[in-house]
């Protein structure tokens, strides 16, 4: 029996390669910091020398020995930027927070994908804000007018959203101590990102000394319910030893 050969081609299946869903955007933030000093406190470090009060500020200051006077942020500078596919992204997040590897892909990308939230939170259910960004922008008085409203008749979300313009200087000039006020009583409320804005505060020492132990207490409140930025907040400060549990 004769056989014929046959000739089959195998056709080439295209790969796919992942969507490049993921714009990462790398920065230099620069802050303009202020610290005051008086001279009599400044020889109280030394009692037994003669005050050179600029040589000793300079060095009370580089050593961290001083509480800020006022900050402000000058602005953050765009030195690369690339897109990524989602296995890039989870790669980048395991060599940058090697600590955290342990945390499953899932919770990984949820905090990444929770890390633009914060605008939008500021407007989130309408609470006493425009959900309309340029409006808001245009008329912030009228927008503080209805989220003070809103705050002061007892909405733990206009609560936070009042803080978070007062802690960011949206729509109005930048006020730690009033922030502090609307985080605390959203917080009372069991407010998730007021809770974990408030840790924030405390960690940072913004409008108050700062503490780890206070800010630790809020972000475990807000980590009980699961909010991702809390978590990461807390497994950084205490994989790092920058703060016993």
């Amino acid at each position: 029996m004769n056989y014929s050969e046959t000739h089959m081609t195998t056709a080439k299946i295209p790969v796919t390669k992942p969507e490049k869903d993921y714009v990462v955007v790398t920065c230099i933030s620069s802050y303009r910091m202020r610290y005051v000093m008086h001279r009599d406190d400044l020889q109280k470090k030394n009692p037994n020398q003669p005050v050179n009060a600029i040589e000793w500020a300079h060095d009370t200051v580089i050593m961290e020995r001083c509480e800020e006077f006022s900050q402000e942020h000058m602005g953050e500078y765009i030195i690369d930027t690339m897109e990524m596919n989602e296995d890039d992204i989870v790669e980048l997040f395991d060599k940058e927070n090697d600590y955290l590897s342990e945390w499953t892909r899932e919770q990984k990308l949820n905090l990444v994908r929770k890390s633009i939230d914060s605008d939008e939170q500021l407007y989130r259910a309408g609470d006493g804000v425009s959900q309309d960004d340029k409006t808001a922008v245009k008329s912030p008085r009228q927008s503080i007018a209805e989220a003070i409203l809103a705050a002061e008749q007892g909405k733990s979300s206009a609560q936070f959203n009042l803080g978070f313009m007062y802690e960011n200087g949206k729509g109005v000039a930048k006020n730690y101590k009033i922030a502090l006020k609307w985080y605390r009583l959203a917080a009372h409320q069991g407010d998730a990102d007021a809770l974990t804005n408030l840790g924030n505060m405390y960690h940072n020492g913004y409008g108050v000394t700062q503490d780890d132990k206070i800010a630790v207490k809020w972000w475990k409140l807000a980590a009980a319910q699961k909010d991702a930025v809390a978590q990461y907040n807390l497994d950084i400060i205490l994989r790092r030893g920058e703060y016993e549990d």
